[in-house]
């Protein structure tokens, strides 16, 4: 992370946590939480499952177009001249 964005990310998280309010309704949303025995790791795996066929179509893209560019540059290797290779140069076998 740069020293900049670094920075920045400090001064939001640190106005954030000294809003009373903010602070007031987490605390408030913990509370709620514990009335009905709800933990915060259940509600993250129950956001992540909600979230995963998302989160799936992203990988699904990313992956695409790693493919798409590893094709292009095998493509682009295999069209490249080598050094010291004479393309009119046929190998005998």
């Amino acid at each position: 992370m740069k020293p900049s964005t670094g920075a920045a990310v400090r001064l939001h998280r640190n106005a954030v946590r000294d809003r009373p309010e903010s602070l007031a309704a987490f605390t408030g949303i913990r509370t709620l939480l514990a009335q009905y025995g709800i933990t915060v790791a259940q509600l993250q795996a129950k956001a992540a499952q909600l979230e995963g066929g998302d989160l799936q179509m992203f990988d699904r893209m990313v992956a695409a177009r790693e493919n798409g560019r590893r094709l292009l540059r095998k493509e682009a290797e295999r069209r490249t001249p080598r050094q010291g290779h004479d393309p009119d140069e046929t190998t005998e076998q």
